[in-house]
Formats: C-alpha cells, structure tokens, sequence
C-alpha cells in the first residue's frame, strides 16, 4: 500500500512539472572558448565551457556585461561530436548552437572576452523554487540570486 501511495505521489509531482515546470529556466554561467566560433550569424555555433551551474536545451541566454542583451535560446548541445540534453561545469568544454535572435552577431555584439550566462526572470526563478526545489544545490541557488 505503502509503495503505491509514493508512486502516486511521484506520478503526481512529475505531473505538475510537465504542465506548471515548463517556465523553469535553470541557472548558468559560460565562459565562451577563445578562436572557437563554428557560426557567427543565426544560428550561433560557438564553443563554450560551462563555469556554474548546469546547461540546458531551451535555455534562453545572455550577455550581463551588455546590460543584459538577449543572444537567443540554446537548439543543441555537442559533447565529443555526441549530442546531449544537459552539461555540468566537470563535462568540459561543448559546442552550443544558438537560435532565435536575427540580429545578434558574434564579434560585433559580444566575443569571447564576454561571459554568458541564463535569463531569469521572476516566472521562471518562482517555477525552479515550486518544482524543482530539491533538484538544485546551495551553489545554484546562489546562482539563480546572482543572476536575478
């Protein structure tokens, strides 16, 4: 009885992280590869390593130094010519193509003297606070409050 009852519950969270989680955008921060741009127009190809916290597919970027201007949302990742969903700062470094802004170009908005990092707004902090609370650690929350 009991181990139905905790799978139920475990059905149900994962329910509502399908529906309500979907704004959650999870905390990072890049450091852009130096002579590594595979793509200077849409999309961006560039190589990056990842220095705190974790990256996504779907995460929309930017670059803080630039008052916050937007670089587009993270199509793919590449880890060893493998393609992958997500990428911790011990991975290395990957290549991340990078969509949805026409008008950003790498070498005349930013370079790789910038860093990246994720967009987070008050949605999408209150989304990672409701569904995915225990999934970060103390160090991605300080992030998440570096970030905001």
């Amino acid at each position: 009885m009991f181990d139905e009852f905790t799978a139920y519950v475990k059905a149900c969270q994962d329910s509502r992280k399908d529906s309500g989680g979907t704004n959650a955008i999870f905390p990072c921060a890049l450091e852009i590869v130096k002579d590594a741009c595979f793509n200077r127009g849409d999309p961006i190809i560039i190589g990056v390593t990842v220095k705190a916290g974790f990256l996504r597919i779907g995460t929309p970027l930017c670059i803080p130094e630039k008052d916050n201007l937007r670089i587009g949302v993270v199509e793919s990742i590449e880890l060893n010519k493998k393609s992958v969903t997500k990428v911790y700062p011990k991975d290395g470094q990957v290549a991340i193509r990078i969509g949805g802004q026409k008008h950003v170009l790498f070498g005349r908005h930013f370079d790789d003297t910038n860093q990246i990092c994720s967009w987070q707004t008050r949605k999408s902090i209150d989304a990672l606070k409701e569904f995915y609370r225990d999934e970060l650690t103390m160090d991605d929350w300080k992030l998440v409050k570096v970030l905001k």
